[in-house]
């Protein structure tokens, strides 16, 4: 639900502004207050979950953009190796929270994720409440940074190495697309997922073929 949030604010904020496009990194990590103060500029913080997929991240955004916009991606590495179609547990709930309008973006791969999470969707319509360091649509302030987690203890989870390998041809379908956001006269940017040190160095080649890959 907090994508639909998303969307509204990317419909209805005028431009020129700064977007933010990634993952949990940015839903968690951003204080979008500040960087629109510092810039004089409105900001909007489009991350969600990495689960969703780089794919249909970058085909969504690009259909709100303007004229004037600065759009900065910030991906996860895991998403040039195998994950950029996103995750069944994650893009199927954010497809049928949004009651399926964005089906049209989805590609046969995509779409096979969606019907492998279509039980997580039935189990999580039958929850009573959630977590409370658990996603919440009223976590997310009126930027679209989660901010419920700032008074809540400070967690860890050990980051795990990615596996496979680099999907060039995706690489490439995001660059083009990259482009198209371009020809729509924005200022494209990308940028490196926040990540702890240990997490890094467990994904150290990795983040190095995709630097060079964009180098």
């Amino acid at each position: 639900m907090a994508y639909n949030k998303k969307c509204y604010l990317l419909d209805n904020t005028p431009s020129p502004r700064i977007v933010f496009v990634g993952g949990s990194n940015l839903a968690f990590g951003l204080d979008s207050k500040r960087i629109e103060d510092s810039f004089n500029l409105p900001v909007l913080n489009y991350g969600l979950h990495a689960g969703i997929g780089l794919k249909f991240m970058v085909d969504d955004v690009e259909q709100y953009v303007r004229k004037g916009d600065i759009v900065i991606f910030v991906p996860e590495y895991e998403h040039f190796y195998g994950t950029a179609c996103g995750e069944p547990q994650t893009l199927a709930p954010l497809i049928a929270y949004s009651n399926w309008a964005k089906c049209d973006l989805l590609n046969g791969h995509q779409i096979l994720q969606v019907l492998l999470g279509i039980p997580s969707v039935i189990r999580e319509s039958a929850m009573q409440g959630y977590s409370k360091k658990g996603y919440k649509a009223s976590g997310f302030n009126e930027y679209g940074d989660e901010v419920l987690h700032w008074t809540l203890p400070s967690s860890f989870i050990s980051s795990q190495p990615i596996k496979g390998e680099f999907d060039e041809s995706f690489g490439l379908y995001f660059v083009r697309q990259l482009y198209e956001i371009e020809k729509k006269g924005c200022k494209v940017i990308i940028i490196p997922p926040v990540i702890r040190a240990s997490g890094f160095k467990a994904r150290e080649v990795q983040a190095k073929t995709v630097e060079c890959f964009f180098g």
